[in-house]
């Protein structure tokens, strides 16, 4: 019920005859129905987490990167947030997509200065219209703000074509901070040309924040472990050999003496064996069962996830203005069927609208791709995406 409610609420703030629709993703909700809406551990934690791998960045290739993807919030969809905050949920730590995205740190928030007096401007009528007391509404709106980025924009000499001379303010901002999309419902902003963010888009994000969000505590903590345990191999293994060092003379004599015994008396041979076997047998079955496990079902359901909505959020993030070379040249490949060889690289990113100084493009876009660590040559010598740098 509680996903049928945020469907319903997303459909009412963002008409969808303005935006592209949800199969413009190419995204598979049912076969993610069970990840999306049981997380294992809070995407809340996710920010957290980034800190850690920028302080570890040995770390960093092993784990990949997270996406961020920054929104320019529209006071209509704000007002929308509040009422359904303070009028139609039930449960109080129920989240709509968005927000949960933003506390996740993977939606990154700007808006105008300007949008904090026009909401409180409302707050009263919010409280009337959902029945409950102002300070309530007063409550909704503090904790939400504080994911909130507010920004003046510099004044800018291009006439304004909106309806609304305050929408010109919103596209500003989006062009200065560099941001992706406008989250609204205003059709006056499609109008104007401004990038708004499509249908769907919020659900996708959260369910990013939520697969990533495991998948990276636990590739984090099998880090630590491969670390932690390595340098408890190396000791202890060290330790040994310092220990056999130390033997006098005549116990290395011995004790080389009964290794070698034990290895070739038949019975000795037989139980050392049998003995291997066992212990072997025992680590297949339970790596086996483990396998089967409830909770390893979840970590592969998230990791696919995962990779799903990370390549369909990809699939429709803009590429900036000012973007360089490589960052077209990354776009071109995510959306390859297959490995590419570096002229037909070089053509689709001029086709994607990179517009080059360069006389001898193909062999300039050669070279970088050779310096960037996330491209791989193949054999055959076309380029791909390293997939191991691709899984968030």
């Amino acid at each position: 019920m509680k996903s049928a409610r945020l469907r319903r609420l997303y459909r009412n703030a963002v008409a969808p005859s303005l935006l592209p629709s949800e199969a413009d993703f190419q995204y598979n909700w049912r076969m993610m129905a069970g990840a999306a809406t049981a997380p294992i551990i809070r995407s809340d934690t996710l920010p957290e987490l980034r800190r850690v791998l920028a302080k570890l960045p040995a770390l960093r290739e092993y784990l990949g990167d997270v996406l961020q993807v920054v929104l320019v919030l529209d006071a209509c969809c704000v007002q929308s947030e509040l009422r359904w905050r303070v009028g139609s949920r039930k449960n109080p730590a129920a989240r709509t997509y968005l927000h949960e995205a933003m506390a996740s740190s993977v939606v990154v928030a700007f808006a105008p200065i300007f949008l904090e007096v026009e909401i409180q401007k409302y707050i009263s009528k919010i409280a009337e219209d959902e029945g409950v007391p102002v300070d309530r509404v007063h409550e909704e709106w503090n904790e939400f703000k504080v994911l909130i980025h507010f920004y003046e924009p510099a004044p800018s000499n291009q006439p304004g074509s909106s309806v609304d001379p305050k929408d010109m303010d919103y596209v500003q901002v989006l062009d200065q901070v560099n941001g992706d999309f406008i989250y609204t419902s205003d059709s006056d902003f499609l109008k104007m040309g401004a990038r708004v963010m499509p249908s769907g888009l919020d659900r996708v994000l959260r369910d990013y924040a939520r697969a990533t969000t495991v998948i990276l505590t636990i590739k984090l903590g099998s880090g630590f472990a491969m670390v932690v345990g390595g340098h408890v191999v190396y000791a202890l293994a060290a330790f040994i050999a310092d220990l056999i060092r130390k033997l006098p003379p005549i116990l290395k004599v011995l004790l080389a003496a009964c290794t070698t015994i034990a290895l070739l008396h038949p019975d000795s041979r037989k139980r050392i064996i049998e003995f291997t076997h066992k212990v072997w047998r025992n680590v297949r079955v339970g790596f086996t069962s483990t396998l089967s496990s409830p909770a390893v079902r979840a970590l592969v359901e998230n990791a696919s996830l995962a990779a799903t909505s990370r390549k369909a959020v990809l699939d429709i993030l803009p590429l900036k203005k000012g973007s360089p070379a490589i960052a077209f040249a990354h776009r071109v490949c995510q959306r390859a069927q297959g490995p590419l060889s570096h002229m037909q690289i070089a053509e689709q990113v001029k086709a994607n609208g990179y517009v080059s100084r360069s006389r001898d493009f193909a062999p300039y876009l050669r070279r970088i791709l050779r310096k960037d660590s996330r491209f791989s040559l193949t054999p055959e010598g076309l380029w791909t995406l390293r997939p191991d740098l691709t899984q968030f």
